[in-house]
């Protein structure tokens, strides 16, 4: 699996922290601070990172094109 850094971008955008905490088991206080900015997506755990990129692709989330 490879992290795409893009992807978990634009699912942070497109759900609530809940709902991905919820979805992934990753805390919803870690998930809010991605979402707000206070911690660099660039600084989260590899295992993480898979999760998300894992679970965006299941969601079938697009890339939000910048």
């Amino acid at each position: 699996m490879i992290v795409d850094i893009e992807l978990i971008e634009s699912l942070l955008e497109k759900y609530t922290a809940y709902k991905i905490s919820k979805d992934t088991g990753i805390s919803y206080t870690t998930v809010n601070d991605w979402k707000k900015g206070e911690t660099s997506i660039f600084k989260m755990q590899l295992g993480s990172a898979i999760k998300l990129s894992e679970y965006a692709k299941k969601e079938n989330v697009e890339k939000i094109q910048r």
